[in-house]
């Protein structure tokens, strides 16, 4: 399947999982990440209380899967503006490399790791057509949030 590279408004997307990214302080106070604490508090909780164990550090992911659609938080930095290429393209190889086991049949998500961590848009983007075009699962990337405008997509969704 192809990555797809779009606008609209990606919590209007049909993909089973939606990524985002997020620091490892357990804060979701800016950007699509507050959007995210506010529409899946349950997710929210469990992040927070990995942050604070330090289970979730740069690089790192955490699925959750106890609503639809499923929530792949990629932890981008430790703090804003801090985002490292290195951990992009380690979350992005996990993603690569455990789709199928988690059950993953989609991926919606917006400029991970462009906006508040700081890094070129240009170099996330190389990553992501390099480890992820080759996937046999679409893959959408909202280059541009636009609020209430449903972009066209083949995204399979879970079935339950």
């Amino acid at each position: 399947m192809a990555v797809r590279f779009v606008v609209g408004d990606l919590f209007l997307s049909g993909a089973q999982t939606l990524a985002h990214g997020v620091n490892t302080r357990g804060k979701m106070g800016k950007g699509i990440a507050v959007e995210f604490k506010l529409r899946f508090p349950g997710m929210y909780d469990e992040y927070r209380r990995r942050c604070r164990t330090g289970e979730l550090l740069p690089g790192g992911v955490y699925l959750e899967k106890s609503q639809i659609p499923w929530v792949l938080n990629l932890a981008t930095q430790a703090t804003m503006g801090g985002a490292e290429i290195k951990d992009v393209q380690s979350f992005f190889e996990w993603i690569s490399a455990n789709y199928a086991s988690e059950g993953i049949v989609g991926i919606a998500m917006p400029r991970i790791a462009a906006g508040l961590g700081g890094l070129p848009w240009g170099e996330v983007k190389d990553l992501i057509v390099q480890i992820l075009r080759p996937l046999p699962i679409p893959v959408y990337v909202y280059e541009q949030f636009i609020s209430g405008i449903k972009t066209a997509e083949e995204v399979p969704t879970l079935g339950v």
